[in-house]
């Protein structure tokens, strides 16, 4: 294989990416200062939308082509070129259950447009390593996501969810070079951390009071700060929605039988459409809570890990719109300062 031309975070680089699990070749136009990228599909679902923001190293994967041979001698033994039937079979052992017929379909359209098989070829073409690549690209997958089904990771990976092509929750802290305090998202969100709005500080006390349960203390002191929920409103394009206590919040008891670490739940943010809603999942008296993404899903509810503590939450949602805002200058921009993990408004 002929050398691969140099891949990583830069601006102008060439890779794989997968947000919102839909793999696929992206040009990187431009890396922020908390490690996320944007990206360009060179497909794309809409043509008006061209870029995907705050994408992280997660759903980035540099010289994919050149992992893809590994990854292919383990779904053909030895990496040896397949015909349709063996293709099918690749497909079955990573999950896929789709008709025969369909994949029959795919292959062909797949081998006379992706790889300029002649028509009468087609029924008894057998592809190598890298043109199986490029059927599989046409499917949305890419080497990484394929070695990921192979070897699951051990812990499910954080559920990101992409509104507008825009990225909210999901960030995973190993990727930071420290962990995330919640003085960090504050300053990220341009809230001042020392002052305390009387209103929501008494209802807290009261809700407490009320439901015999004691607050995480960073859900405590994040939902007393002033100004916080326009903060959290303002601090992403998609406009998120920080309910105050005292409009009242919904408690969710008996969470472990649904799955969520902990058996409480306050919601704490909704998107504009009340499609989803973030929930911070708590037992009575941590120090910290941990965020769930809840949807509805098939007449059930669907909850999902999205952030393993509340101030990253909320840093990372305030991150993800301080870099839309340097991509898209919308209204001018908003002018960042550069910290040791991202950016902070001036």
């Amino acid at each position: 294989m002929a050398d691969l031309p140099e891949e990583g975070p830069f601006v102008g680089s060439r890779c794989a990416a997968g947000p919102g699990q839909s793999w696929g070749p992206v040009t990187i136009r431009s890396v922020h200062a908390d490690g996320t990228c944007t990206v360009e599909f060179d497909t794309k679902d809409m043509v008006v939308m061209p870029y995907w923001y705050g994408v992280p190293p997660s759903e980035l994967s540099f010289d994919d082509a050149g992992r893809w041979p590994a990854v292919f001698a383990e779904l053909s033994p030895g990496g040896a070129a397949v015909g349709v039937d063996g293709f099918i079979a690749i497909l079955r052992r990573l999950g896929y259950d789709a008709p025969e017929e369909a994949i029959h379909e795919f292959w062909g359209a797949g081998c006379s447009d992706a790889l300029t098989v002649p028509t009468g070829e087609i029924k008894t073409f057998r592809a190598d390593a890298m043109a199986v690549y490029a059927l599989f690209l046409r499917l949305r997958q890419c080497a990484k996501s394929v070695a990921d089904i192979l070897h699951p990771p051990t812990a499910p990976p954080l559920v990101k969810q992409y509104w507008n092509q825009t990225r909210m929750g999901g960030r995973d802290p190993d990727e930071l070079p420290r962990p995330v305090t919640l003085a960090d998202a504050f300053a990220a969100m341009g809230v001042d951390a020392g002052r305390e709005a009387r209103k929501e500080a008494k209802a807290v006390r009261e809700y407490e009071a009320k439901h015999g349960i004691v607050l995480p203390d960073t859900l405590r002191v994040f939902a007393t700060r002033a100004g916080v929920g326009d903060a959290v409103k303002d601090c992403h394009p998609n406009n998120p929605l920080f309910s105050p206590l005292k409009d009242g919040w919904e408690l969710h008891r008996g969470l472990r039988a649904r799955q969520p670490v902990g058996d409480f739940g306050v919601t704490v943010v909704t998107e504009y459409q009340g499609a989803h809603e973030w929930v911070a999942v708590f037992d009575s008296g941590d120090a910290d809570a941990r965020v769930y993404l809840r949807a509805a899903a098939d007449d059930d509810v669907y909850w999902a890990l999205t952030a393993p503590s509340l101030p990253l939450f909320f840093w990372d949602l305030a991150q993800t719109g301080l870099g839309w805002y340097q991509d898209t200058k919308f209204q001018g921009g908003k002018p960042v300062a550069t910290t040791d993990i991202g950016y902070v408004p001036k």
